[in-house]
This record gives structure tokens, C-alpha cells and sequence, in this order.
């Protein structure tokens, strides 16, 4: 039997038409849509369509743009009489809507996220956006999950946020494939300050440590790179989901650890160096340097017992830091997760 899907969106008050153009592609696919807006921001939206439904909320919200937050979202999703809450950015157009129907009415994960394919103008596909989520399913009676009160759609980290407390809180979180949904590229507008300001809250939140000093910038694009990987490894498919709480419990030790040191401490700034260069880096340079001498014999075998000996050695260190926990949660699984197609998730 389908699952009944309710769509929410946040519909902006400029270039209304593009983005009633992707909602259309929807029509079928949910009983309803709705667009979530502040009520001062309501009006500026004018006239929409009959198959648009409006939900309206007070707020005071601390920035000049009438962002939505997540809190006042979750609300209105947890109130829809619905089996599956869907939550899609409102420039986003659905693609495949066979496949996804198949994963919503199949798929028991606690929530199904995706990110989207790029299109140029002729909605010709470019390329899988990677750097953060577009759609989010789950049932309404989850929407807490992603109900953060210092969170907005619109600002950065919110999508990294959904999913992360999602599978905090022991609920299995699938990725779908990014063909999925669609979106007609065009320049990113994004807040820098808001950016940083985002990561140390995010931060805070998932690793229960209020009182943590905001994140500088070089600490921020480790935190970035170690969540995004997370999110778009094999943990997120198939039968490797049933390690990911696991693996972000690891992580959260891990920026608890990391982050107790201040950046201006010798100590931090040796387990940013281990983490970007002595592992990885000497791994790949080393291969290279041994596969290269193939042709003399003699230092040949003299490299490679060399390379195997520091290869040995090196590891025997890093297994005592960070690295090592970032090596065997994240960069593992993003190599093994390459070509592989996501499976039926498991019962929550």
C-alpha cells in the first residue's frame, strides 16, 4: 500500500515563478504542499496556486531576512495528518518519482535524505551536489528530531544537522541516490559569518557540550569536511547503516577531544597536521615513490621495505590521535561506498 506524503517547503517572496515551476513537479506525488513562512512574510508571496497550502507562524527572528526556523518547521510537520512528512528546498524538482515512491513505500529508515543533481538551464543533469541535502523524509512524529530553535533554513548547517541528530538519537538515516531530485544551477549566496556562527552551534549541540568555545576558522573546515564525509559515506547505505551510531559516537569523541585543546596549543595544531598530511599524504606519495622505481630492482626493494617499515610505524602513532579515528570512520567507508547502490534499510 503507498504511504500518504505531505510535502513542506519555504517558498521566498523573489522569483516565486521558478519555484512554483519545481514544486509543480510534485503535484501527484504528495496529497499536499505547503509552504512554511513567517506570517510577516506570508503576504509578500502573493497570489499562489490552489494546490499550494500556506502555514503561517509568529517569530522574532534575530536577522533582517524572515528565515524559517527549523523549531516552527518541525512544529507544522509534526502536526500533518500524514505517513511520511517531506521536507524539499523550493527550487527542487522531482526527477524520478517512481524510484522515490519505491523508497518511501519500501523503505522503514527513520529518515531517507538526499542531495540533488545540478542541471544547467535546459535541465540537462551536470553533476550530484555533495555538499549538503536537499530532501528530507520522516515520520511526523519525528520532526523533533530536527526542531533546533538557533537553526534556520536558509542558513548553513541545517541540512548537516538533520541527519546527524537523527542517527544521534538512534534512528537509522539513509542517503538516496542524487538523481533523485533536480535543481537548475545558479551562483551560491551564502553568509560566511553565518557559516562559522552555524558549525560551533552545530557543534555544541550534537557533542551535548553547551559550554564549548565557538570553533575557530582552520577548526571549522576540519569539522565541515569530517561531517560531510560522514554523511556521504557507505554508513548512510546498505547493510553499513547499522554501524553509523556507532561511528558518530566515535565522532563525537573525537571533536570532544580535539576541541579541549585551544588552537593557539602546540597539541591542536599537531593533530590538524597529522589529520591533513602525515597520513594520508605520506601513504599516497610513498605508493607513488615505490611504484616508480619498479625499473631498478635493487632500490626497488630497498624502498619498499622502507615504505612497509614507516607504513608499519607511522599508523602504530596515529592509532594514539585523532587521525586514526577520522582514517577508519571516514575515509574508509567513503572509498569502499564508491558504486555502491543503496539497500533496504533496516526496521526502526
Amino acid at each position: 500500500m503507498s504511504r500518504s506524503v505531505t510535502i513542506f517547503t519555504s517558498i521566498a517572496p523573489r522569483n516565486v515563478e521558478a519555484q512554483l515551476e519545481a514544486l509543480a513537479t510534485w503535484r501527484g506525488f504528495a496529497e499536499r504542499i505547503v509552504t512554511v513562512n513567517e506570517r510577516r512574510e506570508a503576504p509578500l508571496l502573493g497570489d499562489l496556486p490552489d494546490w499550494i497550502d500556506r502555514h503561517a507562524f509568529d517569530d522574532d527572528i534575530p536577522y533582517p531576512r524572515l528565515y524559517v526556523r527549523l523549531a516552527k518547521l518541525a512544529e507544522a510537520m509534526r502536526a500533518a495528518p500524514t505517513d511520511r512528512a517531506v521536507f524539499i528546498n523550493s527550487d527542487i524538482s522531482l526527477a524520478a518519482p517512481d524510484e522515490l515512491r519505491q523508497a518511501i513505500d519500501s523503505d522503514d529508515s527513520g529518515l531517507l535524505f538526499a542531495s540533488r543533481t545540478d542541471t544547467d538551464e535546459a535541465g540537462a543533469p551536470i553533476s550530484v551536489y555533495t555538499d549538503g541535502f536537499d530532501f528530507f523524509c520522516f515520520r511526523p512524529e519525528h520532526a523533533g528530531h530536527m526542531g533546533h530553535p538557533q537553526m534556520f533554513i536558509g542558513l548553513p548547517w541545517w541540512d548537516f544537522l538533520v541527519p546527524l541528530e537523527f542517527v544521534r538519537h538512534g534512528l537509522v538515516a539513509t542517503r538516496l541516490p542524487g538523481h533523485l531530485i533536480h535543481h537548475r544551477q545558479h551562483p551560491q549566496k551564502w553568509d560566511r559569518a553565518a557559516f562559522l556562527d552555524k558549525s560551533s552551534v552545530v557543534l555544541r549541540h550534537v557533542t551535548n557540550w553547551p559550554g564549548a568555545r565557538a570553533l575557530v576558522e582552520e577548526e571549522t573546515k576540519q569539522f565541515t569536511w569530517q561531517v560531510n564525509t560522514f554523511l556521504n559515506s557507505k554508513l548512510m547505505q546498505g547493510a553499513a547503516r547499522a554501524g553509523q551510531k556507532d561511528a558518530l559516537d566515535k565522532l563525537i569523541a573525537l571533536w570532544r577531544r580535539v576541541h579541549a585543546h585551544h588552537p593557539s596549543k602546540n597539541a591542536w595544531k599537531t593533530e590538524v597536521w597529522l589529520v591533513n598530511r602525515l597520513y594520508y599524504r605520506y601513504t599516497r606519495m610513498a605508493e607513488a615513490f615505490a611504484t616508480g622505481l619498479r625499473g631498478s630492482p635493487t632500490i626497488y626493494r630497498l624502498a619498499r621495505v622502507t615504505y612497509r617499515t614507516a607504513n608499519w610505524l607511522i599508523p602504530q602513532y596515529v592509532k594514539k590521535t585523532p587521525a586514526s579515528v577520522v582514517h577508519d570512520i571516514l575515509v574508509k567507508p567513503k572509498r569502499d561506498a564508491e558504486g555502491q547502490p543503496p539497500g533496504r534499510a533496516d526496521t526502526v
